[in-house]
C-alpha cells in the first residue's frame, strides 16, 4: 500500500515549504517572506508568509519580524490559544505600547473553521494579545503605582524588606508599612514588626559602626547564646515521645487543674468541666485510658504556667507537649476524626503557647485544626444536620467552633497573617448562655439570660465581637484591603459599638474581654501611628491617642502597679490618657504573660515598643527644634506614665528570663531603647548616645549571663559543672556564634521571645509541629 494513501499517515520530513507555497504547489525560496508570498497580490507578504513552528527561516530585508519574536512561524491557532493562555498570566513585564504597529506572523489556517482565512486568524489573536496586555497594564499600575519596597541590610540584625503603601490614601502623605520579609517569612501589619522596624533602624545606625569595637560584650553575649542553648537542650524531650503514665503527685495535679479552668478554659471552651473531673478522679483509681491521659497532661501543662512565679514545672510541661504531639502524629489520620481527638488538638496548640514550644507555628496549625473541624462537620450547625443530638452534644459543638475560630483568629493577628475564613464559610450559632451542669440536667433546658453570668459568659461575648474583630484582622492582613484610614476608624467605631452592647460581666471576665479588645484596637491603629507622630499633621491625633492610652491599658493589665483601686475604663471614642487604676487584675494574668509564651506576651512587649515610639519621636523633635539647649532637653514636657512604664519594662523582662525564658533579645533590646531615649532626654550628641547604648549591651550581656548561669547550675545531671552533659557541646558550638548575628533580632521567629524559635532546635531534631 503507499504511504502517501494511508489515512492519518505522517509526513515522515518536516515541511520546509511555507504554507501558501504548498497550497499552491510552487517552489518555495524558504525566506521570509517567500518570493512567491512578495510577489502575490493577495495582501501583506509578512501576514500571508506562515512557516511551521520547528524551521526558521532565513530573514529578508524587505520585511522585519514581529517584535519580540525569535521564530518567524506561526503555530495553529489551538495551539497558539493554548500557548496564549498559560504563558500570558505569568508575563511581569509592562506590555509594549507599540505592539499594535508591528506585525504579527499568522497561524495556519484551522482545519475546524476553514472559512477563516489566515489574517483573519491572527488578527483576532492579535486583539486578544492587546486586550490581555491592556488589562495586564492597568493591574500592574494600580498595585505597584504607590508601593514601594525598601532593603535594610545591616550586619547586626540582617536584611530586611520593608513593603510600604499608599494606596487608599492622599498623595500628599507618606506610605505605611503594610509588611516586612525577613528570613523568608512574611510579616503583616498586625505584627509587632511594622511598628518595632522604626525603633531598630535609628539604634542600629547608630552603634553598627561600632560592634566590632567592643569584642568583650561580643564573647558574653555568645557565652549567653550557649548556655541559652543548654538550657533548652536539657528541656528538650527526644523525638518522637511516646506517651507514659506518669503523672505528678495528685494534690499538685488538681491545682493544676484547678489553674486551667481558671484561665485558659473561661475564656477558650473546650472541656466540659464535670465529665472532665469525673474521668481525672477515677483516673487515680483505675486504669488510666490513654486518650484521655494524653488530654488530661495538656490541661496539667497550661496549668503549670501559673503554678508559681517561676515556672518551676516548664520540663514538665514541655514534656507534657510532646507526648501529645506524638500521640496526635500517628499516621491513621481518620482515627483522629472525633470531638475527643479535635479537643486534644485544639488543647495542644494552647499548651504549645503555654509551655513555649514552638508557639510560633500556631497560625499554621491553627488552620490545619480548623479544617479538620469543617471536615467533621462542626461548621454547620446541629439544628441544620439531620442528627442533632442532645443538648450536651449540641452545645459542645457550638462551643468547640467558637473556640476554633478564636484560636485561628488570635493566631492572625499575633503572626501577621490573614485569617482565611469567612463569615460566610459557616452557620453555627454562638454557644448558649449556660453552665456545664445545666446541659446534663433534665429539667433545665432553657439557657440563662446572658445578664447572667456562666462558664461560658466570656466565650459568649467574644463570639459578639467576633465579626468586628474579624473585619479588623482582614483590613490589616488582606492583600486586597485598601490602606484607607476612613476604613480603619469605621472599623474602631464598629469595634466600640459591639464592645458598648456587651452586658456588665463579672470583674475577671471584664479585665479578659477589655484586655483582648484593647489589643485589636490598638493594632488597627498601629499602622498610622508614625504617621500620627509627625508634629505638623494633625489628621492622625486621634490615633496617636488612641494607641498611647490602649498600649498602658495593655501594658498596667499584665504588669499592674502597686496601688489599684477601681477597674479600668472602658474603650470610648475618647480614651482617657491617664493609664488605668483599675482593680487588681487576677493573679494569673501577670503570671501568665510573664511565664508564657501567649499573645499576651506579644502584645505586652508591643506595648512597650509603641511607648517608647512615641517618647523616642517627642524627644527627636524637641532635638530638632532651634537652638536646643541642655536645659531644655533635660526636662521636656514628656508624659509620667509613659515614662514609668518604659522604666519597669526591661525588670519585668528580666522577671521572664529568670522565669525560665531562654531568648535574650528582648532583654537586650529594651536596655537598648531605655538608653537612647535616656540620651535623647540628657540632651546628649550621637557620639554620647552610641556609647551609652553599647554600654547598656554590655551591662544587659552581663545580666543575662548571670541569670542562665544560675539556671544552668540547677539542672539536673551536673550540668552546671564544666564539662557535664551538655556543656561540652555548647563549648564546641561558641564559635559558631559570629558578631554577624549578635543581635539578629529575626533569628528563627521574631515574635517569638520565649525561645529561639523554629529553625533553632537546640542540637536536637525537633519537630515541626502542625
Amino acid at each position: 500500500m503507499n504511504a502517501e494513501a494511508e489515512p492519518g499517515r505522517r509526513r515522515r520530513r518536516p515541511a520546509v515549504s511555507c504554507a501558501l507555497c504548498r497550497r499552491r504547489k510552487l517552489r518555495c525560496n524558504r525566506e521570509f517572506p517567500c518570493s512567491n508570498c512578495t510577489k502575490s497580490k493577495t495582501g501583506n507578504a509578512a501576514e500571508t508568509c506562515v512557516y511551521d513552528e520547528y524551521y526558521a527561516p532565513n530573514r529578508r530585508h524587505a520585511s522585519k519580524p514581529a517584535h519580540g519574536s525569535t521564530r518567524g512561524a506561526a503555530i495553529g491557532p489551538s495551539e497558539d490559544a493554548r500557548r496564549l493562555q498559560i504563558s500570558a498570566p505569568a508575563q511581569a513585564n509592562i506590555p509594549d505600547p507599540k505592539i499594535s504597529e508591528v506585525p504579527t506572523a499568522a497561524p495556519a489556517p484551522s482545519a475546524s473553521n476553514p472559512s477563516v482565512s489566515p489574517s483573519q486568524e491572527v488578527e483576532m489573536i492579535k486583539n486578544r494579545v492587546l486586550d490581555f496586555n491592556k488589562e495586564l497594564f492597568k493591574s500592574t499600575e494600580v498595585h505597584s503605582s504607590r508601593a514601594t519596597v525598601e532593603k535594610i541590610t545591616s550586619d547586626i540584625s540582617g536584611t530586611f524588606y520593608i513593603q510600604s503603601e499608599s494606596r487608599g490614601m492622599s498623595s500628599d502623605h507618606q506610605a505605611i508599612t503594610c509588611s516586612v520579609v525577613h528570613k523568608g517569612r512574611v510579616f503583616g501589619q498586625s505584627h509587632w514588626f511594622s511598628s518595632g522596624m522604626l525603633l531598630f533602624r535609628d539604634i542600629l545606625d547608630l552603634i553598627e559602626p561600632h560592634v566590632t569595637q567592643i569584642p568583650h560584650v561580643i564573647s558574653t553575649i555568645q557565652r549567653c547564646k550557649a548556655l541559652a542553648k543548654v538550657i533548652k537542650t536539657c528541656r528538650t524531650p527526644s523525638w518522637p515521645t511516646p506517651p507514659t503514665s506518669t503523672l505528678p503527685p495528685k494534690p499538685i495535679a488538681d491545682e493544676l487543674i484547678n489553674n486551667y479552668l481558671r484561665t485558659s478554659e473561661s475564656i477558650h471552651r473546650v472541656l466540659h468541666i464535670p465529665t472532665f473531673l469525673h474521668h481525672s478522679e477515677s483516673l487515680w483509681t483505675s486504669p488510666p485510658d490513654p486518650a484521655f491521659l494524653i488530654q488530661l497532661k495538656l490541661v496539667l501543662a497550661i496549668g503549670a504556667a501559673t503554678y508559681d512565679e517561676t515556672f518551676s514545672l516548664r520540663p514538665s510541661a514541655v514534656q507534657w507537649v510532646y507526648e501529645a504531639q506524638t500521640y496526635l502524629s500517628h499516621p491513621d489520620s481518620k482515627s483522629l476524626l472525633t470531638i475527643h481527638a479535635l479537643k486534644t488538638h485544639l488543647l495542644l496548640l494552647l499548651a504549645r503557647e503555654a509551655a513555649g514550644v514552638n508557639e510560633g507555628m500556631n497560625w499554621v496549625s491553627a488552620g490545619t485544626l480548623l479544617r479538620t473541624a469543617v471536615y467533621m462537620g462542626l461548621h454547620r450547625d446541629p439544628a441544620n444536620l439531620m442528627n442533632t443530638g442532645t443538648l450536651l452534644t449540641t452545645e459542645m459543638h457550638r462551643r468547640l467552633w467558637n473556640s476554633i475560630l478564636e484560636l485561628c483568629l488570635q493566631s492572625s493577628l499575633t503572626s501577621g497573617g490573614p485569617p482565611l475564613f469567612s463569615l460566610s464559610d459557616f452557620d453555627t450559632q454562638p454557644p448558649s448562655n449556660f453552665d456545664d451542669n445545666q446541659l446534663t440536667s433534665t429539667t433545665t433546658n432553657q439557657p440563662q439570660p446572658f445578664t447572667v453570668p456562666t462558664q461560658s459568659s466570656t466565650a459568649i461575648a467574644l463570639r459578639r465581637t467576633l465579626t468586628a474583630r474579624l473585619a479588623i484582622v482582614k483590613f490589616l492582613n488582606d492583600l486586597s484591603s485598601p490602606t484607607s484610614y476612613a476604613e480603619a476608624l469605621r472599623l474602631d467605631s464598629a469595634l466600640r459599638a459591639a464592645y458598648t452592647l456587651l452586658p456588665a460581666l463579672p470583674t475577671t471576665t471584664s479585665i479578659h474581654i477589655e484586655l483582648i479588645m484593647h489589643t485589636y484596637l490598638s493594632a488597627l491603629h498601629v499602622p498610622f501611628f508614625p504617621l500620627s507622630l509627625q508634629a505638623r499633621d494633625q489628621t492622625y491625633a486621634f490615633t496617636r491617642t488612641v494607641v498611647i492610652d490602649t498600649s498602658l491599658q495593655i501594658w498596667y493589665a499584665v504588669n499592674p502597679p502597686p496601688s489599684t483601686s477601681s477597674p479600668p475604663s472602658r474603650p470610648t471614642p475618647s480614651p482617657s490618657s491617664s493609664p488605668p487604676a483599675s482593680s487588681s487584675p487576677p493573679p494569673s494574668l501577670p503570671l501568665l504573660t510573664k511565664n508564657t509564651s501567649t499573645p499576651l506576651r506579644t502584645a505586652a512587649m508591643q506595648s512597650l515598643l509603641l511607648i517608647a515610639l512615641s517618647l523616642h519621636s517627642q524627644l527627636l523633635s524637641l532635638s530638632r527644634s532651634p537652638s536646643p539647649t541642655p536645659s531644655t532637653l533635660g526636662t521636656p514636657p514628656l508624659r509620667r506614665d509613659l515614662l514609668a512604664a518604659l522604666d519597669a519594662a526591661q525588670p519585668w523582662q528580666l522577671s521572664c528570663l529568670e522565669a525560665g525564658e531562654t531568648n535574650m533579645k528582648g532583654y537586650l533590646l529594651l536596655g537598648m531603647l531605655c538608653a537612647h531615649i535616656g540620651g535623647l532626654r540628657s540632651g546628649l550628641d550621637k557620639a554620647e548616645r552610641t556609647r551609652r547604648i553599647l554600654t547598656a549591651v554590655e551591662n544587659a550581656g552581663v545580666v543575662c549571663l548571670e541569670v542562665f548561669e544560675r539556671i544552668v547550675a540547677g539542672l539536673d545531671g551536673g550540668v552546671g559543672e564544666a564539662g557535664g552533659p551538655g556543656m561540652q557541646g555548647a563549648e564546641e558550638d561558641w564559635d559558631s556564634f559570629t558578631p554577624d548575628s549578635l543581635f539578629d533580632f529575626g533569628f528563627g521567629d521574631p515574635m517569638i521571645w520565649g525561645f529561639e524559635g523554629p529553625g533553632y532546635d537546640g542540637g536536637l531534631q525537633e519537630p515541626v509541629f502542625y
